[in-house]
């Protein structure tokens, strides 16, 4: 009897303070942007047509209330660009995916200056406003990467492979909605905002489908 003793009492201690390891909360989320777009700086002019980022990875959230995790993106669109003076770039598909650290925090809701929302399956009840930073060098597989311009970051991190719209960089962000639990999916409509790599004059179309996982 006595050899039973010291593994029940540890037992009884394990359980008296819970769990040795609590899994991290976790969503699976996945964005999908469509645009057209037309740049147009006078002396040149850019249109990248059949465009589309997708955005793909889970998210954990952190003891301080945020949202961190690694990410796929992966880019495809058509651009021409045409100077008037000097050469430009033909019209050319480029393709690419980079991995991306992304980061969230919670914010009071969609931003409605620049998002329009149409629900498909839940409804949102937090808020997450979304940046990302490369974790490794952009993999252009396709097309010339001289007629690009990807956003530099400082302290030496990579290039941004050329997502079209501009709230991904870190001085703006994206919002995305969560579900309390189970999947949310929605479009956002996207009519003339900024969008490229670089703040330019710009006319976008675009729609986002979202899609979030919260098990």
């Amino acid at each position: 009897m006595q050899a039973l003793v010291r593994p029940v009492l540890l037992l009884l201690l394990l359980t008296a303070h819970g769990p040795l390891g609590m899994a991290q909360e976790t969503i699976r989320i996945r964005l999908v942007n469509t645009y057209a777009a037309q740049i147009n700086l006078g002396f040149a002019k850019a249109e990248r047509t059949l465009g589309a980022d997708t955005v793909e990875g889970t998210l954990a959230r952190q003891t301080d209330s945020t949202w961190k995790g690694q990410v796929q993106a992966k880019v495809s669109f058509t651009q021409e660009m045409k100077a008037l003076l000097g050469p430009g770039c033909p019209k050319q598909e480029f393709q690419g995916s980079q991995r991306l650290e992304m980061s969230g925090r919670i914010v009071s809701g969609f931003n409605p200056k620049v998002q329009t929302i149409a629900y498909r399956s839940g409804r949102a009840t937090e808020f997450l406003l979304l940046a990302v930073r490369p974790v490794a060098k952009a993999d252009m597989t396709k097309g010339d990467v001289a007629c690009l311009s990807m956003y530099e970051y400082g302290g030496g991190a990579f290039p941004l492979l050329p997502l079209n719209d501009s709230r991904w960089l870190p001085e703006a962000g994206y919002t995305i909605g969560l579900p309390g639990s189970g999947v949310l999916e929605y479009d956002d409509d996207t009519v003339n905002t900024t969008a490229g790599s670089v703040a330019l004059p710009v006319t976008a179309m675009g729609r986002w489908k979202v899609r979030v996982e919260r098990p």
